[in-house]
């Protein structure tokens, strides 16, 4: 499911993990809808949670009344696990709740969301919302749910036009503004896995026994290994189009840059996960090493493309730069459409058995790519990380056997191959990314998709 919210940024710079012991971190114990509950609860307490980021734009029509009784939050959170289990005609159960009052719903005469009430209500129960969820569809309509005086939750109506907020979350299109509606959101997004959130803002999820909350999501775009070798292919983008550009252009365009490459790859993560079979790419310098390409090409379209739409964000701001100077057609209609298309198909490649190959500036040099490594890194090697930046209070020896051989091959990669960052989806929708980092293995679960940027 797509992943959002950052951890705290780390205190001082790196610190050398070679001499130091490694401390261990605690296991984390199963959790239960009710610990969801309960972190909706804190989360509806806390003074920050109506802070939007400036990077998101939302149209707000948020409810700021944050008094839901505790009983509610655990009703609802039982209901939609025992949901998430069950099947209707076959088909396990996927729907989207909103959590919105209904005597605080604003007529709105746009062509934006809009609840429409049913002549009476129904009792958020197992059977009621199990029947309901074949009337809706996460993809463009939620069920309006919400609670009496007495705590009592109640299924109140149908919103529909929901399809702006399901694929702006899910990073289905370029743009990043959505209209928010309601308290929060929860969606049932496979078995046992409940996914509640506010806008882009990360409320909790719980997947199958373990709960994540905003803090355990690691921004790995933002500072250490990962963001370095990924900052390589976005200087050498904006390079090519800064020479004609003032300086505080130039810086802007390396802003502009770096926002949209870490999109276009948080992008394809984020799709690998809703093809729930699993997939890998790897981003490095290109060279002849230990890949067996099955299918070779020469993809450039999303590294153009990406070119185009950044200069256009550009010169929209700079009237006065003279097009005439690029050899680039910066006014094409429609180039965040072709970015988005560029981006579909870079990610329908992971669904070839082997992994997509990329260069530092996301050209795909070939797909279903077999990794011929053989060295195994020691085990005293292999660390996970819990921090974005390589500390040593953040690191967690790992088991290299724990993982599967999707993830096993690309650590042999990575591990060989300095300079490499490899991504990699289990079929459950994990994410990770891998890197070695002076000669240790470091592998970051838990990593931050949305709002990165």
């Amino acid at each position: 499911m797509p992943q959002f919210a950052a951890e705290s940024s780390p205190d001082g710079n790196a610190t050398s993990v070679l001499s130091e012991p490694i401390v261990n971190m605690s296991k984390q114990m199963f959790s239960t809808p009710s610990d969801l509950a309960n972190a909706i609860s804190g989360w509806l307490k806390s003074p920050t949670q109506l802070i939007q980021s400036d990077a998101v734009s939302v149209k707000s029509h948020r409810q700021h009344d944050l008094d839901v009784p505790d009983s509610a939050l655990v009703t609802l959170c039982e209901t939609l696990y025992m949901a998430s289990l069950a099947t209707e005609e076959g088909e396990f159960v996927r729907v989207e709740l909103v959590y919105i009052d209904p005597d605080r719903v604003e007529h709105k005469d746009d062509a934006s969301w809009q609840v429409f009430a049913f002549a009476e209500r129904f009792l958020f129960t197992l059977p009621n919302l199990t029947k309901l969820a074949a009337a809706s569809d996460p993809r463009n309509s939620s069920i309006a749910v919400f609670h009496g005086p007495d705590g009592t939750v109640f299924i109140w109506g149908l919103i529909d036009q929901r399809d702006p907020a399901y694929r702006v979350l899910r990073r289905e299109v370029s743009s990043r503004t959505h209209d928010a509606c309601g308290i929060f959101e929860a969606s049932i997004e496979g078995p046992a896995n409940i996914f509640v959130h506010s806008g882009h803002e990360l409320i909790g999820e719980l997947n199958i026994g373990s709960l994540r909350k905003g803090a355990n999501y690691i921004d790995v775009f933002r500072s250490g290994p990962v963001s370095e070798i990924c900052d390589v292919g976005i200087r050498s983008i904006a390079a090519r189009l800064s020479p004609h550009m003032t300086d505080p252009q130039t810086n802007e365009i390396l802003s502009s840059t770096r926002q949209s490459f870490v999109s276009a790859v948080c992008t394809v993560v984020l799709r690998l996960q809703t093809f729930r079979h699993g997939g890998a790419f790897l981003i490095r310098k290109p060279m002849d090493d230990h890949l067996k390409i099955r299918y070779p090409m020469k993809y450039n379209r999303l590294t153009k493309t990406l070119e185009q739409c950044v200069l256009q964000r550009t010169l929209q701001r700079a009237p006065s730069v003279d097009l005439a100077t690029f050899n680039s057609n910066v006014s094409t209609i429609g180039c965040d459409e072709v970015l988005d298309s560029a981006i579909w198909f870079v990610a329908v490649l992971s669904r070839v058995d082997g992994l997509v190959v990329m260069d530092e500036e996301l050209g795909v040099e070939g797909f279903g790519a077999i990794i011929r490594c053989q060295t195994v890194p020691p085990k005293v090697s292999v660390f996970r990380s819990h921090q974005a930046e390589v500390n040593l209070e953040a690191l967690e020896p790992l088991d290299y056997d724990h993982l599967g051989t999707r993830h096993q091959s690309m650590m042999r990669y990575c591990f060989e191959h300095r300079g490499t960052v490899g991504f990699v989806v289990s079929e459950d929708g994990d994410a990770r990314a891998m890197s070695c980092v002076e000669d240790r293995l470091i592998v970051w679960e838990n990593i931050k998709l949305l709002n990165v940027c």
